[in-house]
């Protein structure tokens, strides 16, 4: 880059929305065709550091440079900023970062939320999947999390709010009930517990253990027996056999809970 003397205003190529104290002047690029504002953002500046004319790639990378690594909230800026000069798959600096469409998305949906609440996201630095909850959730619920958010919950505290609200994200809710979450907790582990019964009950009816690996994420169930002997064995697989057309109400009762 050289420092050059310029009477313009570059527009600005800005994802960061905190900039950090920096005395220097601010540099600019050329960004297919058009000057931009690198930092500095604000100021008012006779000289500028040019970097000449940059790949949207080779700007974004400069950016991070001088800013630094992007937290959550910066990667979706910049989502949104790479999107504006016609998509963001292209750019390497998001592709490293950013893992799929659905994630992006969570990031981009996450940048609107209000700004009290984007600096709890900040100090307490949520998993993308807990991010990507929030984004799902009806206007409603993310409304509660805004206020929530104020009380400063721990990092579980605010991952098992935004799950219970997952859970009931078909439900209406009154956004600014601060007991909601216990209520709906206090809802879904007795809805849990006459699921873990009922699903026993079904399930004993196969003569084998059945479990579900992924804690009934998906309808997947694993069947399984022991046996000391071959003629034991023989005479649970015949058990199963016989029992067999039983496993359609084991998944429908599945089904019937959205399992599937």
């Amino acid at each position: 880059m050289k420092l050059i003397k310029a009477d313009f205003c570059p527009a600005d190529f800005r994802w960061k929305d905190k900039e950090a104290d920096n005395p220097f002047p601010p540099a600019v690029a050329e960004i297919k065709g058009k000057a931009y504002r690198l930092s500095g953002f604000g100021r008012d500046a006779e000289q500028f550091f040019h970097a000449g004319a940059l790949s949207l790639n080779e700007a974004f990378n400069l950016s991070l440079s001088i800013h630094g690594e992007p937290d959550l909230i910066d990667t979706g800026r910049m989502i949104i900023l790479a999107e504006s000069f016609g998509g963001s798959k292209e750019v390497k600096a998001l592709s490293s970062r950013v893992k799929g469409a659905k994630n992006a998305e969570s990031l981009k949906t996450l940048c609107r939320a209000p700004e009290a609440f984007l600096e709890y996201i900040r100090s307490k630095e949520p998993s993308m999947k807990t991010v990507g909850m929030y984004a799902s959730l009806p206007e409603s619920h993310r409304q509660f999390l805004h206020s929530y958010a104020c009380s400063q919950p721990s990092v579980s505290a605010f991952r098992n709010a935004a799950e219970t609200l997952t859970d009931y994200a078909d439900r209406e809710i009154d956004p600014s009930d601060m007991s909601l979450v216990k209520k709906l907790e206090t809802e879904r582990i007795s809805r849990r517990t006459d699921f873990g019964a009922e699903f026993r009950e079904l399930a004993s009816e196969l003569c084998a253990g059945v479990s579900s690996v992924s804690g009934f994420e998906t309808p997947e169930i694993t069947v399984s027996f022991t046996a000391s002997s071959a003629e034991e064995y023989m005479e649970k697989c015949e058990k199963l056999f016989e029992n067999r057309v039983k496993v359609f109400g084991l998944f429908r009762f599945l089904k019937e809970n959205d399992i599937y």
